[in-house]
């Protein structure tokens, strides 16, 4: 028998090469997924399309931290929900004026 006594079976916990993503940083990786997407915006569309693109991904992380209990929002959540939310919706409106007045080029 190849492998050892195990007949084949798995250890418990499982030997898998993939490990899950901890709830607790479900909306962290969406936030940063929405940010590769802004990214790929900006080489295909421009960068006027691409910070919107990250201005709304940025205010829907604003929005999360407001509604939702720490336990859910996980790493999301870095000072006080207040301060966590301005800034977010800080950084929202930056980047959405940016990307309004930014030249297209043409």
């Amino acid at each position: 028998m190849v492998g050892g006594s195990g007949g084949g079976t798995h250890p418990p916990g499982g030997s898998h090469v993939h490990e899950e993503v901890p709830p607790r940083e479900v909306l962290l990786h969406a936030v940063l997924v929405g940010v590769v997407l802004a990214l790929v915006v900006v080489v295909v569309a421009g960068p006027r399309a691409g910070g919107l693109v990250l201005a709304a991904d940025l205010l829907l992380a604003g929005v999360l931290r407001l509604v939702l209990p720490v336990r859910v929002v996980g790493a999301l959540a870095v000072r006080s929900r207040a301060f966590d939310v301005v800034v977010a919706l800080a950084l929202a409106l930056a980047c959405a004026g940016l990307a309004w007045v930014v030249p297209t080029g043409g």
